[in-house]
C-alpha cells in the first residue's frame, strides 16, 4: 500500500505548537485569575464567589479546542495515502470545446435548454477521454478561454459549470471569434488539435467557413455538433423580478431561433472534420467519438502511466469542525454538567441534517397519498417536498403526476419540465409524453368557439383587397384634381375599417394563439419521446393525431400571422395615402398667396373672390378653408348693398311724385 505522505508537513507542525502554546496560555489566565481574586479577598469566600465554575468542564473544553486545531492543522498539511494510476498521452491529443454562450442557446427545443443540454453532454464525454488535455472556449459576438488545456478534469468541470448564456456581454455568435481563440490557445507543439464547437450555427458574422480554412491550414480539426431544431423556438428569458418572458425584435415580434446545420455542416468539411446533431438526449458527442475521435491513431495514443495519490485531508478536516463547534456550547458553569452540555451541542450540531430527512419523509409521504388516490393532499404535499429539494427529478416528475391527475395542468407541465434534467433516459422518455399530454389537455380546456380562423382571414383577405383598390385610386387621383376628394374619403372609410378589425382581433386572438402555441410545444415534446423510446405505441399513435390536426390548422395560422404583420403596413400606408391626397396642389399654394398679398393691399372682396372659385375646383383647397371663410366674413362687410328689383323701384318712384299733404 501507498504510505502517508504530507504535501505541507509545516502547517501540521504549526498547529502543533499553536495548540499546546494556546493552551499553556489558558491555564496560566485561569491561574492568573484566581490569584488577583485572592489578593483582595479571603480564600473562604472567594471559593464561595467561584464555586460554580467547574476546573473539569474548562479543562474538556480547552481539550476540545485544542484537538481541533490540531485536526484542522493536520488536515491543512495535505494527508495523502493510496494511489491510482491514470494513463497520460505522451504525444498528445489536446481537444478545446467551443460552447456558444449567445441568448439563442436558452431555448428550450432540446430540454431543459440548448446550453444545460450541451454541458451535459460535454460532462458525460469526459470520462471517455480521460487523460487527453481538455480546454474549454465561450463564445457570443467575441470569445473567451475559459478553461486552458489541462489534464485536470476537476478544473474543467467548474469552468464549464460557470458558463451560462450571456457570459460575455456582446451581442450575436460569431464562430470565427471561436475557431480563432483556438488557434490561439494552441500551443506550437506537434500536439494533435481538435476543435469540438457546439452551437445552434446562427453565425451573423457569416465568417466561420473560412476562418475553418484557415484554421485547417495550421494544423487544426473542427467538429461541429448542431444543437436545437430546424423547426425553431422561442428564447424564454427572466427579467429581474423572476418573471418569464420571451425575446423580442425591435419591432415588438417574438424571436425565433432555428438550427442552420448547413453552416455548421460547410464548417466541419473545411476543417476536415464532421458534423453531427446533439439530439435530444445529448448523443450527439457519444457518437462524434465513437465514428472519430476513438480512431485516432495508436501512434498518437502512446501513454505514460502516471500514480495520482487520493487527498484525504477530509477525514480530518470534518472531526477538526465538530470539536471546534463543541467547544463553543460547553459552559464552564456547574449548572450544566458536561454530559448535558455535550448532548447540547451535538443536537445543535446534527440538527441541520434535519432537512434532508424531513424533506424525504415529505416525499414518502406524498408518495404514499398518491398510491393511495388521495390525490389533493399528494400534491400539497410533494410541492412542499419539492421546494426544499428542487433538484429531486424523479420528485418532481410525481409531483406532475399528482398535478396531472388533479387536473391542474399547468402545474403537471411545470413537474414534469424540471424532471427533464434527469439523466435517465427512460425517466425522460416518460417525462416528455407527460409534458406533451399534460400542454395538449391544458390547451383543450381553452375556450376557442368564438373564435373562427377562415372566417377572419377572410374577412382580412376581404379587407385587403379593398384597402389595395383604394390606393390604387389614390394614386391616380394625385394627378387627377376633382377626384381627389373621393379618393381620401374612401381611404378614411377603409382605415376605420382597418383598425375596428385589428382591434378585434387583438381581443379574441390571445386564447386561440396560446392554444396553438401549446399544441405545437406538445408535438415537439411528443416527438422527443418518440426519439428516445421508439417502441412507445402511446406515443405514437397521439403523436399522429395531433401532427394530422396541426397540418390541417398550419396553414391558416400562418396566414393569419402573416395579416397581423400587414395590419400596421396597410394603416401606415391608408394614412399616408391620406395625407398626400389632402395635401394642397400648386395651384391652390399660388391662389393662396395672391390672396394674402391682396389682402395686405385691403383688397377682400377679390381675395374673396378667388379663394371661393379654387375652393370649387379642387378640393384640397381645404388647406386654407379657415382662412377663406375669415376673408368672405370681412368681404361680405365691405361689399355695397344689392341693386333693388324692379317692384321695389316702381314703388319708390310712385312714394316720389305723389302730393304734399
Amino acid at each position: 500500500p501507498h504510505p502517508m505522505s504530507l504535501v505541507y508537513p509545516a502547517a501540521f507542525l504549526i498547529a502543533l505548537v499553536a495548540a499546546v502554546a494556546i493552551y499553556f496560555f489558558m491555564q496560566s489566565s485561569q491561574g492568573r485569575i484566581r490569584r488577583r481574586v485572592g489578593r483582595f479577598i479571603s480564600k473562604r469566600l472567594a471559593n464561595r464567589l467561584l464555586q460554580h465554575e467547574s476546573r473539569r468542564i474548562t479543562w474538556s473544553r480547552n481539550v476540545l479546542l485544542m484537538l481541533s486545531i490540531v485536526f484542522l492543522g493536520f488536515a491543512a498539511a495535505r494527508p495523502q495515502w493510496g494511489n491510482e494510476t491514470i494513463e497520460l498521452n505522451a504525444a498528445g491529443i489536446d481537444i478545446l470545446f467551443a460552447l456558444d454562450a449567445s441568448k439563442s442557446m436558452l431555448a428550450e427545443d432540446i430540454p431543459p435548454s440548448r446550453m444545460q443540454r450541451s454541458k451535459m453532454a460535454i460532462e458525460a464525454l469526459l470520462p471517455q477521454i480521460r487523460g487527453d488535455r481538455v480546454g474549454l472556449i465561450a463564445f457570443t459576438g467575441e470569445a473567451f478561454l475559459q478553461c486552458p488545456l489541462t489534464f485536470d478534469t476537476n478544473a474543467f468541470r467548474l469552468a464549464l459549470d460557470a458558463v451560462e448564456a450571456d457570459i460575455i456581454p456582446y451581442r450575436g455568435t460569431n464562430i470565427a471569434a471561436a475557431i480563432k481563440e483556438a488557434d490561439a490557445a494552441f500551443p506550437e507543439n506537434q500536439n494533435m488539435k481538435i476543435l469540438v464547437l457546439l452551437t445552434d450555427g446562427e453565425d451573423l458574422e457569416a465568417s466561420g467557413i473560412e476562418a475553418a480554412r484557415e484554421a485547417a491550414e495550421k494544423g487544426m480539426t473542427i467538429y461541429t455538433v448542431g444543437v436545437g431544431s430546424r423547426n425553431g423556438s422561442r428564447i424564454q428569458v427572466r427579467d429581474r423580478f423572476g418573471n418569464i418572458n420571451y425575446l423580442t425584435n425591435d419591432d415588438g415580434t417574438q424571436v425565433i431561433t432555428r438550427l442552420d446545420d448547413d453552416t455548421l455542416r460547410h464548417i466541419a468539411e473545411a476543417a476536415g472534420g464532421l458534423y453531427v446533431p446533439l439530439g435530444v438526449a445529448g448523443t450527439g458527442l457519444e457518437r462524434l467519438y465513437n465514428e472519430r475521435l476513438s480512431e485516432i491513431p495508436d501512434e498518437l495514443r502512446d501513454s505514460t502511466e502516471r500514480e495520482i495519490s487520493h487527498e484525504r485531508f477530509t477525514w480530518f478536516a470534518i472531526p477538526g469542525l465538530i470539536c471546534l463547534t463543541l467547544s463553543f456550547f460547553i459552559n464552564n458553569r456547574r449548572s450544566r454538567t458536561l454530559g448535558q452540555s455535550m448532548k447540547a451541542a451535538a443536537i445543535l450540531t446534527l440538527s441541520s441534517f434535519a432537512l434532508p430527512q424531513y424533506s424525504e419523509a415529505s416525499a414518502y409521504t406524498g408518495t404514499q397519498q398518491l398510491q393511495d388516490g388521495d390525490i389533493p393532499a399528494a400534491q400539497i404535499t410533494l410541492s412542499l417536498a419539492a421546494e426544499e429539494e428542487p433538484e429531486n427529478v424523479l420528485l418532481a416528475y410525481n409531483l406532475g403526476v399528482a398535478a396531472f391527475r388533479n387536473d391542474d395542468f399547468i402545474k403537471a407541465a411545470e413537474g414534469f419540465k424540471n424532471a427533464l434534467r434527469t439523466g435517465d433516459i427512460v425517466l425522460q422518455a416518460d417525462a416528455f409524453y407527460s409534458l406533451g399530454l399534460s400542454q395538449t389537455l391544458q390547451a383543450l380546456k381553452v375556450d376557442v368557439s368564438t373564435f373562427d380562423l377562415l372566417q377572419i382571414n377572410e374577412q382580412i383577405r376581404s379587407l385587403f383587397e379593398t384597402a389595395a383598390q383604394a390606393l390604387e385610386a389614390g394614386e391616380q387621383a394625385l394627378t387627377n384634381i376633382p377626384a381627389r376628394r373621393d379618393a381620401w374619403t374612401r381611404c378614411e372609410q377603409i382605415l376605420r375599417a382597418v383598425r375596428a378589425l385589428n382591434e378585434n382581433v387583438s381581443d379574441q386572438a390571445p386564447q386561440p394563439r396560446a392554444r396553438f402555441s401549446l399544441l405545437n410545444e406538445a408535438q415537439t415534446n411528443w416527438l422527443n419521446a418518440a426519439e428516445l423510446d421508439p417502441e412507445a405505441e402511446d406515443v405514437s399513435s397521439n403523436l399522429d393525431k395531433l401532427t394530422s390536426w396541426i397540418e390541417q390548422q398550419g396553414p391558416p395560422w400562418k396566414e393569419f400571422e402573416r395579416h397581423e404583420t400587414m395590419i400596421p403596413r396597410i394603416e401606415a400606408a391608408l394614412e399616408e395615402m391620406i395625407q398626400a391626397l389632402k395635401s394642397p396642389t400648386e395651384a391652390v399654394l399660388q391662389a393662396e398667396a395672391l390672396a394674402d398679398q391682396w389682402v395686405t393691399e385691403n383688397r377682400f372682396i377679390e381675395a374673396a373672390e378667388l379663394l371661393n372659385e379654387v375652393a370649387k375646383q379642387d378640393p384640397t383647397s381645404i388647406h386654407f378653408q379657415d382662412k377663406r371663410m375669415r376673408i368672405s366674413a370681412i368681404s361680405n362687410i365691405l361689399a355695397p348693398p344689392p341693386p333693388p328689383d324692379e317692384a321695389e323701384r316702381s314703388r319708390a318712384e310712385g312714394e316720389s311724385e305723389s302730393p304734399l299733404p
